[in-house]
């Protein structure tokens, strides 16, 4: 597919890239004819033969990746990503997320001029309405705060274009062929919702909900979720977007999410809905709400569909639910 803007083989560096959509993005790209580097601490399960760089984006390292290679672009996914872990320890969050970030468009300065930078909708905090890029930003959290951070470092950089990408509940798995196991979240702890009601649902322990009274339909936290398909697909459009867009602007922000609505009770629905037979249903229990919590994070995504022509097409909920069951049945069956 990358053929048709470009004779040449792009090279592209991941960093983050051993992580859930890292790999997930890494191989849609390799897919699509793209030269694929990552650059993390961690091994990746999936990655190209002799193109995986150990190194962190905090490393002094880093500035010596980018002088024996010449990329194209950077897709910027490292980072650590727990809102609760953050309030925990936001001094680490900073070092990493921001400093990191910092480190990382300092290395790039003399040899690469794009970078995709994957924030966060949580930079947009607590919002009454649907969010467009142009909506107010107020994060609640040092996780948002260091996101909301590094996109400002990256407007200040003059010697870089680039594409920010807020992303919203990425979810679901990727089958990977020809073996049809699947790639999806495996974070440690488990915070994101559909896995962490999946793995609990699992080993027989209770399923809370925190909150049954916010002003929604059902009484329960609204958010919004996005199939990480669909994510790496906004990725090669961003790509697309830098590399061949004589009339774009220097710096580009997206929302990329699903644009559907979604409470904490649809959300247990589906996941009763797509469950396999065998499994029983899944039953809750309401407990207080958490300090913090907004009531509803929703977005709207007309921007990233006219200007980078993408939709989200593997979206629909059942759909991310599905997955989701197929890859954390595949790990509970692993681990027993």
């Amino acid at each position: 597919m990358q053929q048709q803007f470009s004779q040449r083989k792009q090279k592209i560096l991941i960093t983050g890239g051993s992580g859930y959509i890292g790999q997930v993005t890494t191989l849609h790209l390799l897919e699509s004819g793209y030269d694929v580097w990552i650059l993390d601490i961690n091994t990746p399960k999936v990655y190209p033969k002799g193109q995986f760089i150990q190194c962190s984006i905090t490393s002094p390292d880093l500035k010596e990746v980018f002088k024996v290679h010449h990329f194209h672009a950077v897709i910027h996914l490292a980072a650590l990503i727990s809102v609760g872990d953050s309030v925990q320890h936001p001094d680490l969050y900073f070092q990493n997320n921001v400093l990191g970030t910092r480190n990382l468009l300092q290395a790039m300065k003399d040899s690469c001029q794009n970078i995709i930078f994957s924030s966060s909708a949580a930079v947009y905090g607590s919002i009454d309405s649907p969010a467009d890029e142009s909506t107010k930003t107020t994060p609640t959290s040092p996780y948002g705060v260091g996101k909301l951070q590094s996109e400002i470092d990256i407007h200040h950089t003059l010697h870089v274009a680039s594409c920010i990408l807020r992303l919203f509940n990425v979810a679901g798995a990727i089958p990977l062929t020809p073996t049809e196991r699947y790639l999806g979240e495996e974070h440690l702890p488990e915070t994101h919702l559909i896995p962490l009601v999946i793995q609990r649902h699992l080993d027989h322990k209770t399923i809370q909900v925190f909150g049954n009274s916010y002003e929604t339909p059902d009484g329960t936290c609204i958010r919004e979720y996005v199939h990480v398909q669909d994510v790496a697909m906004a990725i090669q459009k961003s790509l697309i977007y830098l590399l061949h867009s004589s009339n774009r602007p220097q710096h580009s922000t997206f929302n990329v999410s699903s644009g559907i609505p979604t409470s904490v009770l649809d959300v247990i629905q589906a996941l009763n809905d797509t469950k396999p037979k065998s499994i029983a249903p899944i039953l809750i229990t309401m407990s207080s709400p958490r300090v913090g919590d907004p009531a509803q994070i929703t977005s709207n995504i007309e921007s990233i569909q006219h200007k980078l022509n993408w939709s989200p097409k593997h979206s629909a909920l059942q759909t991310i639910t599905s997955s989701a069951w197929l890859h954390q049945m595949q790990i509970f069956s692993t681990e027993k």
